[in-house]
């Protein structure tokens, strides 16, 4: 069984399933897969096992991260991408099949990042959407940037975004909600929201 990083089994069985769903959707095509966050690169490898373990190889995995935590390519064949999320769209594709949000987490970067790079998804591609539980805690997880005694430069901006981008309560014509994972009580599961573009 792949190796993930700081995401719950739950969270990891929910990727597995989204990835699986977008490969049936596009059998054909070599699937681009970006992630945006890779922290030390276990989801990112965890991704790379779950498709190698279950004979998909038709993938082109592109990852960008701001370098803080992340250090080196989580393994080579990734096309890594240093910087800013807001600042480096203009090098990775602009059609993308999979796309895994777990960058900053303030309001700003959540929401850039829903529709910068959402905005890429095929119809029929799938957007997973880490750290969306409601129970969170408002003030947890500073975000190192902005007002500290604002909840959107916290971990809670995610929620905030997704409510701010139309996608909680889901009002939006263009996605369609697939899957929530969430828990009966906080104990530091952050939870993950999985929709498909649709349009």
């Amino acid at each position: 069984m792949p190796i993930y990083g700081l995401i719950s089994f739950e969270e990891a069985h929910a990727i597995e399933k989204s990835l699986l769903r977008v490969v049936s959707r596009f059998k054909n095509e070599t699937i681009r897969i970006l992630e945006i966050g890779v922290h030390d690169g276990r989801t990112s490898r965890g991704i790379r096992d779950f498709l190698t373990e279950n004979k998909i190889t038709n993938f082109e995995h592109w990852a960008v991260d701001n370098g803080k935590w992340a250090k080196t390519k989580p393994y080579d064949a990734v096309h890594m991408v240093w910087g800013d999320s807001s600042e480096t769209g203009h090098l990775v594709p602009t059609q993308i099949h999979w796309l895994f949000v777990d960058g900053c987490h303030c309001i700003n970067h959540a929401l850039i990042d829903m529709s910068r790079y959402g905005h890429r998804l095929l119809p029929g591609g799938e957007m997973v959407i880490h750290d969306t539980y409601a129970e969170v805690p408002l003030f947890c997880d500073y975000q190192d940037h902005g007002p500290r005694d604002r909840p959107e430069f916290h971990i809670a901006g995610v929620r905030l975004a997704l409510k701010e981008f139309g996608l909680s309560p889901l009002i939006r014509q263009d996605y369609k909600l697939i899957e929530e994972v969430k828990y009966s009580s906080f104990v530091d599961k952050k939870g993950a929201t999985i929709f498909e573009k649709v349009m």
